[in-house]
């Protein structure tokens, strides 16, 4: 046997033994073999990922510096063809509009509708008071809301007389307004639509008395009013401006009905109306007034957000918004089915600007800001065509108080010719049913063209109810 010494001495000395050291060494190289290997299967991935994300934000960097350097040269190209490309110039074009040598004896009329005595007064009064919904205004017999409507309008007679003496001005009158985009404050909006309805209230109640002369003050009123509305370039205030038309329209739809209008009256009547027959430039202002306001936001868009963190402009994103707004802007609004057809195509661009995720991304505002083309265009088609509606019922008045009978067609009427026709290509229904004339049009959301017998209006839907107002009854 041999001795321990021995045998550990044989295990020194023998060639193929690994020393310890040398054993520590293998085993952190093994470790770092793994080390790499997973690096190799994990990190040249990531590596790769991460310069791929990376040049794609240098590239999307680029473009959009690209996209930013091609918007400020598109805005200042319509800053020098003088159109609204910000709040500045938006209210340039207000001010230059409009003029402030009546605006304090304005601004005291308005004043009065922010006091508790005139909030007070209102109670029970049909227009003002919030829990009346319909005003069930009638002619014939008593007309419960009568009382406290000439209580109203007597306790503000003045105002009333001051109100149509300050519209009655060749001079629009123009307001204190901060503009600042889409945050702007439009008070002075919501005062005229009170000064509105109570100028037809006051028209309601002439008519039932009888005044010709008052009610065609109180007609005339509502239309200076819509222009004053329509000089403030943003949409409310436009929108605004139009149901003060229709407000006046209600007051001749039922004064011709009912024979309450006098013939001097009438034909006073006619340059007022006659200014709303076609549709040019109400649909410029509109168009200017929105991209006034929107285009600030593309070039800042935290502009009214209460961050301080800046957000980079968004180039292309307004440049599909210059794109659908230079073309509403070049839109021919002489043909009212050219306008109409027009503006669905905008929208239908609009709509293929987000069909797919990309697209989608690069055009976020515009989606958000780009007008309602559609909803606008059969607005003010459908306005003007009462503006013609309205002429033609004059006429056919006014030819009834001169030779004593209704025409037989609307061909009999003087310089009634197919640019008083309605939008689809056929003139407005007429017929005569015995003492009476029944003169109608149409609303777009039911037909395309007039139809050959009068809308229904059979139920209280609202269709039924709008079909009402495109109804004109002579007796």
């Amino acid at each position: 046997m041999v001795p321990e010494d021995e045998a550990i001495r044989n295990i020194d000395n023998d060639p193929y033994r690994v020393p310890p050291i040398a054993k520590q060494r293998i085993s952190k190289s093994k470790r770092f073999f793994r080390w790499k290997l997973v690096v190799a299967i994990f990190g040249i991935p990531i590596l790769a990922v991460s310069v791929f994300v990376f040049g794609l934000r240098v590239l999307y960097t680029a473009r959009e510096s690209m996209g930013r350097t091609e918007m400020h040269r598109r805005i200042e190209l319509l800053r020098e063809k003088e159109l609204p490309v910000d709040q500045e110039s938006l209210q340039a074009k207000y001010i230059n509009e409009t003029s402030d040598r009546e605006t304090e004896a304005w601004n005291e009329i308005l004043s009065n509708l922010d006091s508790q005595e005139f909030k007070a007064s209102y109670d029970g009064v049909p227009n003002f008071d919030p829990q009346i919904d319909d005003i069930q205004f009638n002619m014939e017999g008593d007309w419960q809301y009568e009382n406290k409507a000439i209580a109203f309008t007597v306790r503000w007679k003045e105002m009333v007389k001051s109100v149509q003496r300050l519209a009655s001005k060749e001079e629009v009158v123009g307001f204190s307004i901060r503009f600042k985009s889409l945050d702007t404050e439009l008070k002075s909006v919501d005062q005229l639509r009170w000064l509105a309805r109570m100028i037809h209230l006051d028209g309601l109640l002439s008519l039932r008395q009888g005044d010709s002369m008052r009610t065609r003050r109180d007609i005339e009123c509502l239309f200076e009013l819509s222009k004053i509305a329509s000089r403030i370039p943003f949409s409310p205030a436009m929108l605004a401006s139009v149901s003060f038309e229709l407000q006046g329209f209600e007051l001749i739809r039922n004064g011709l009905e009912w024979n309450q209008l006098a013939e001097q009256d009438l034909i006073a009547l006619l340059p007022t109306i006659s200014r709303g027959l076609s549709i040019g430039a109400r649909w410029s202002d509109v168009m200017k007034a929105e991209l006034g306001t929107a285009v600030p936001i593309f070039v800042k868009p935290n502009l009214g957000m209460k961050i301080n963190t800046r957000v980079p402009s968004r180039g292309y994103d307004c440049i599909a918004y210059l794109n659908l707004m230079e073309r509403a802007l070049d839109l021919d609004t002489a043909d009212f089915d050219n306008l109409l057809t027009g503006a669905r195509k905008l929208e239908s661009d609009l709509r293929k600007l987000h069909s797919g995720v990309l697209p989608a991304m690069d055009h976020i505002l515009v989606g958000i800001l780009a007008p309602a083309f559609e909803a606008y265009a059969e607005v003010f088609v459908e306005l003007a065509s009462t503006h013609r509606l309205a002429v033609i019922a004059i006429k056919t008045r006014l030819l009834k108080e001169q030779e004593g009978r209704f025409p037989n067609s609307l061909s009999e009427l003087e310089t009634i010719g197919d640019q008083w026709q309605p939008i689809g290509g056929k003139p407005f229904g007429y017929e005569v049913r015995g003492e009476h004339a029944v003169l109608w049009g149409f609303q777009l959301k039911e037909y395309s063209a007039c139809p050959e017998s009068p809308p229904s209006t059979i139920g209280e839907t609202r269709m039924a109810k709008k079909n009402r107002e495109w109804i004109w009854v002579m007796k």
